[in-house]
């Protein structure tokens, strides 16, 4: 097998992916209470009212965010208009930016008065050093979302 045939994928159906769904799976959609707790420790909540922004496209800045109560919107601008994406509870927002630390691709704002917490990088690498299960526990959830993302946008592309 050639190196271009080692990423020659099959395509994806869209009965593969969920379509409607732009979030991807729950962070830590199995985890205890106590890992939660553990987690949330390590980061700050942010109160959001309704139209506020959480991002700015082009924004430099390594930190997860996590939707603890509301409701809000990424728009990411495309060719042929902007695509909007709502995000629910429990949905992840800005790991891309946290692990490649490029500027942020979306504006993301408040649909409703909203609580978000806010994973920096520094805390997180705090977090990991204390307790590495959990570091690894949440690198791998993140790993799962992102895939997740990835197939979608793949899916999206060709239809």
């Amino acid at each position: 097998m050639g190196f271009n045939e080692f990423f020659n994928y099959p395509a994806e159906t869209p009965d593969a992916v969920d379509l409607d769904d732009p979030s991807g799976p729950v962070l830590g959609g199995s985890w205890t209470p106590e890992r939660w707790t553990l987690l949330l420790s390590f980061t700050d909540l942010l109160r959001l009212r309704a139209g506020e922004y959480l991002i700015h496209k082009g924004e430099v800045e390594k930190a997860i965010y996590i939707v603890q109560e509301g409701q809000l919107e990424v728009l990411i601008g495309a060719r042929g208009g902007a695509r909007r994406f709502p995000m629910e509870e429990g949905t992840v927002l800005g790991e891309v930016a946290f692990f490649d630390g490029r500027p942020r691709s979306a504006d993301v704002t408040a649909l409703v008065d909203s609580h978000v917490r806010r994973l920096s990088a520094e805390a997180w690498e705090t977090m990991s050093a204390r307790h590495p299960e959990l570091g690894r526990a949440l690198i791998t959830e993140l790993g799962k979302i992102l895939a997740h993302r990835l197939r979608r946008a793949e899916v999206l592309a060709r239809t």
